[in-house]
């Protein structure tokens, strides 16, 4: 089952394609992040976005998708922000027919390390227990951005929720 995994943001959205080869196994068929240029107008910014996702993203049939839900934070702008780019991926979901789920991050934390505070180091050193990294594209954890980790460890536990 292959499954897409998307971190929204305005500035940085992280992506992830993983295979489920096992019950808890999952190979890394590709990740990244798409980077936006600051002082550039908000519709360059969510038209780039949604232009990357399809030049990266089209070539994969995916069983389904999956991606962090928004919590509202004290920053308006932000939150807005937020839920722009989000609606880039949810418009990106649609036009391909991909279903897709929602995860708080507090479920994303629960379900890779068992602790839903968890940090971005406890996140890290637990996904590698689910990767099979020798099917993996060439993956260096320590080398990637957080928010390719957290696309990641959002499509694995999408990987879990629907297997179960």
């Amino acid at each position: 089952m292959i499954i897409l995994g998307i971190d929204p943001g305005l500035v940085n959205t992280g992506f992830a394609v993983i295979n489920c080869i096992e019950r808890q196994r999952f190979c890394v068929l590709n990740h990244g992040i798409i980077k936006t240029k600051s002082g550039t107008d908000t519709s360059t910014r969510l038209s780039f976005i949604f232009d990357e996702l399809c030049k990266k993203l089209d070539g994969y049939d995916f069983k389904v998708a999956a991606l962090e839900k928004t919590l509202i934070n004290k920053n308006a702008v932000s939150s807005m922000d937020l839920a722009m780019s989000r609606g880039v991926v949810l418009l990106y979901f649609g036009k391909r027919r991909i279903k897709y789920d929602e995860y708080l991050p507090t479920f994303v934390k629960k379900i890779i390390t068992g602790n839903g505070s968890a940090d971005k180091e406890n996140i890290k050193s637990m996904i590698k227990y689910y990767i099979d990294f020798e099917n993996s594209i060439s993956l260096n954890l320590e080398k990637i951005s957080h928010h390719e980790i957290d696309a990641i460890a959002i499509a694995i536990s999408c990987g879990f929720h629907r297997r179960n």
